[in-house]
């Protein structure tokens, strides 16, 4: 809808911009009671210290590595420690921010600064693919999307992912609109490339991407533009970003196409990936296709209609790309055991902006159909208030999260205060949560079973005398040794091979934590 002044829309953007500051810094999760958000942090505030990517405790050793996160799960041949399981993109950006402010707590603000970002982006890609108008309405549903807004106020790779990947797409828009193909655009071409080369190690899902970046140089330049130095930089970068993200998994991981998400580092003996996951159960739940379907419905509900305007609207390149750009991102989830809702709902963030983007296409598109400029306006900010309509209830939910993250938090707490400071403590629910604010170690006997490469399946049933030899361990090295009773049935009936083997001794009548004994 073309309203006003052209400054307009450049202030619609600035205001949508800095309103997506201001809600998620206000909102934003501090101290989270979920493993991955906590292995986030404690990675990049490891890596600002210098310390590595290794969880480091002193009960571990190499035949005896349970001592650490969950996010830490990686093991090395021949080292005590195990080192974090999740890319380690989102955790570099991090450190690198609290070694420039020499502030712990700025990580906390990196995912609400790039979610600004990302509506920028999105607003000004708008205006580079159809006009500033439709940009403008695509940051504005992409800012009060529930899903958008849970996940830009907590320490999640979706998100810092997502504002690299668009930002490397602007920058290879612009690139490409240049009439010469000279230093300036050479330039461009490259820190495109390495936008979205970076998104790799941050999310590797994303490479996923990869078909989209010479179809989007095919549909702005034709098939002449894949001569020029600026998209050959463009996607050698690219695939060079690919390459080196095979070799760091050769290293890092021990194969180029092992990741943390393998068995082998602790990862579930079913695949990840699986067309039967699509419209079928998965060991975790299934169903996924449906699933990025219901999430999709629950964060644009009636907006999708004016998406379907965007797709068809000319020129008719734009709106296919962007739609096989969603689809690409989305691709992965459709098939992958953990399904697209609830707190994984995050892993459709990338896609997002494209989808809001043929949201803002087709209200351009239908405005233009207008008879006037005083019945455009009037209809727009009736549009716009039926758009944040729900905002309200979204922003009393993200209140209501850290409240109980903290409530749990707290609880976490006070367990630990049950113990004593050298203590170790055995929990399923609370691992993480004892080992970083009640600072205890923590034996994770989640982990415990090996894997075994040769039948594909972990040895389940030496658990037990790997965890009675482990807690005997302890006990003779004088070690206060604690069990949180934090599930009901407790994992692989840890509680009942306690009792067999230990004296558990409650401490407290209100909480349920007992003194592991002889």
């Amino acid at each position: 809808m073309k309203i006003g002044h052209p400054a307009f829309p450049l202030l619609g953007a600035v205001l949508l911009t800095s309103a997506t500051l201001l809600i998620t810094l206000r909102y934003r999760l501090i101290e989270s009671d979920i493993s991955d958000c906590i292995g986030y942090v404690q990675a990049s505030h490891q890596l600002a210290r210098g310390e590595g990517l290794a969880f480091v405790d002193p009960h571990n050793q190499v035949d005896r590595r349970y001592y650490t996160l969950y996010a830490f799960k990686v093991v090395h041949p021949q080292e005590p420690n195990r080192y974090f399981g999740f890319p380690p993109g989102v955790p570099l950006l991090a450190a690198a921010l609290e070694r420039l402010t020499g502030d712990p707590n700025v990580v906390h603000v990196l995912v609400p600064i790039l979610a600004a970002l990302l509506v920028a982006e999105t607003c000004l890609l708008g205006a580079l693919l159809v006009n500033s108008w439709a940009g403008v309405w695509a940051g504005l549903v992409l800012l009060v999307a529930p899903t958008f807004l849970q996940f830009s106020t907590a320490f999640w790779s979706e998100v810092p992912s997502a504002t690299f990947l668009y930002l490397g797409v602007a920058l290879c828009v612009i690139a490409l609109r240049r009439t010469r193909d000279d230093g300036w655009a050479l330039m461009l071409a490259g820190a495109s490339g390495l936008m979205i080369g970076a998104t790799f190690f941050m999310r590797f899902s994303n490479a996923s991407v990869l078909p989209a970046v010479p179809v989007l140089v095919w549909c702005l330049g034709g098939r002449a533009a894949f001569k020029q130095r600026r998209v050959i930089c463009l996607l050698g970068i690219v695939l060079a970003a690919l390459l080196a993200l095979l070799i760091f998994n050769m290293v890092y991981y021990g194969g180029p196409f092992i990741t943390g998400y393998s068995p082998v580092h602790g990862w579930y003996e079913q695949p990840a990936f699986s067309l039967a996951y699509a419209f079928g159960k998965s060991f975790v739940g299934g169903y996924s296709l449906p699933a990025i379907g219901n999430t999709l419905a629950r964060d644009l509900g009636w907006l999708l209609l004016s998406g379907v305007v965007g797709l068809f609207a000319r020129p008719h390149l734009v709106g296919g790309w962007l739609l096989a750009l969603a689809v690409m991102m989305l691709t992965p989830y459709a098939i992958y055991a953990f399904a697209a809702s609830g707190i994984n709902a995050r892993f459709v963030i990338p896609a997002w902006p494209a989808i809001c983007l043929l949201i803002g296409r087709g209200i351009v598109t239908l405005g233009e159909r207008l008879p006037s400029t005083l019945i455009r306006g009037v209809i727009g900010c009736l549009l716009a208030l039926g758009i944040v309509y729900g905002l309200p209830g979204t922003l009393a939910t993200l209140s209501s999260r850290n409240q109980a993250a903290q409530a749990t938090v707290e609880q976490a707490r006070r367990l630990a205060e049950l113990t004593e400071p050298n203590a170790v403590v055995l929990s399923y629910v609370f691992n993480d949560l004892i080992a970083v604010y009640g600072q205890r170690s923590v034996l994770d006997y989640r982990h415990m079973p090996p894997y075994n490469p040769v039948s594909k399946t972990y040895e389940y049933s030496g658990f037990e005398d790997s965890l009675v030899n482990q807690v005997s361990w302890l006990l003779d090295q004088g070690t206060p040794v604690y069990y949180v009773l934090d599930q009901n049935p407790p994992l692989y009936n840890s509680y009942e091979v306690l009792r067999r083997h230990f004296e558990l001794t409650p401490v407290d009548s209100d909480r349920p934590i007992y003194r592991v004994g002889r």
